[in-house]
This record gives C-alpha cells, sequence and structure tokens, in this order.
C-alpha cells in the first residue's frame, strides 16, 4: 500500500501529489494505532484470533480500496488497510515461536529476511499487473496475501 498508495491517488483519483503522501502517512498512522489496539486486544484474545479477524478486515478492504473514487473514500479505506495490517509482523513472530521448535533470534532473522524478499517482491508484482492491465488491479494482491495467512493458518490448525 505505502509503494503504490501515491500513484493510486494521482492517477485514478487526479489529485496533487501531496495527497498520495497524505495517504502513506494515514496508513503508517493507522499501524501505529493498530499495534497498540494490538497490544490491548492480546490479554483478552488469543493471538490467533486477532491475526485471522485483522486478515479478515484486510481482504474486505483490500476487495473494495481499487475501486475508491474520492480521496475522502481512499483515505478510509487506506486507513482500515493500516489497522488490518498493523499486528501481522510482531503477532506471526510471537505465534511462529510459540509453535515452532527454533532459537527465537533465528526465527525472528528468519522471518526479518522473509519480510524484506516480500516487501521488495509485492511492490514489483503490483507493478508489473499495473503495467499490463491497471494499477488499480495490483492492489489485489493484498486481499490474496491476507487469504494465504488465513490459509496457512488452518492448515497449521490441522496438524
Amino acid at each position: 500500500y505505502t509503494f503504490w498508495g501515491r500513484s493510486f491517488v494521482e492517477v485514478y483519483l487526479s489529485d496533487v501529489p501531496r495527497s498520495g503522501t497524505l495517504a502513506v502517512t494515514i496508513f503508517a498512522i493507522s499501524m501505529f494505532i493498530g499495534r497498540l489496539l494490538t497490544s490491548f486486544f492480546t490479554s483478552k484474545y488469543s493471538l490467533k484470533k486477532i491475526i485471522f479477524s485483522s486478515s479478515i478486515l484486510g481482504i474486505i478492504v483490500g476487495f473494495i480500496l481499487p475501486y475508491a473514487d474520492s480521496i475522502l473514500e481512499f483515505n478510509l479505506l487506506i486507513s482500515l488497510s493500516g489497522l488490518a495490517t498493523a499486528c501481522l509482523w510482531p503477532s506471526i513472530l510471537s505465534e511462529a515461536s510459540s509453535i515452532l521448535n527454533f532459537d527465537k533470534t533465528i526465527l525472528m532473522i528468519l522471518l526479518a529476511c522473509a519480510g524484506v524478499i516480500g516487501f521488495g517482491f509485492t511492490p514489483l508484482l503490483m507493478g508489473i499487473i499495473g503495467d499490463n492491465s491497471q494499477l488499480k488491479y495490483g492492489f489485489i494482491l493484498a486481499p490474496i496475501f491476507f487469504s494465504i495467512i488465513i490459509g496457512l493458518m488452518h492448515f497449521e490448525n490441522k496438524s
């Protein structure tokens, strides 16, 4: 969202670059708020429920966001995307360390490496989709990745 959000605002909403930068800032602030909320909710709900709920929110918002037709609507959806994404990195690390028999430091390094690859690969794939069709269709990757998280959680529960 952070990489292509600004372009979406300029291309589809025909707004000034400053508005696109504001959308990225809104996403970041929402992630901050989401992480604070996650720390509050972990005393009441399991991490699996929090990750699952965040992923469902991410799927719903991810399918709606490419069709935003105003800057206000886009900023609202991008803030919900930030909330949906916020818990994933720390919660997945914590959940993985409770399930896997790995040294926690090594696990953090492995997950960080996977995150760096994902952070580089996803915008590239979005750009390829945008070059071959329309940029807004590249945003559909977010709900796909959230669905993969839910699928992996389901697979983990079966084993």
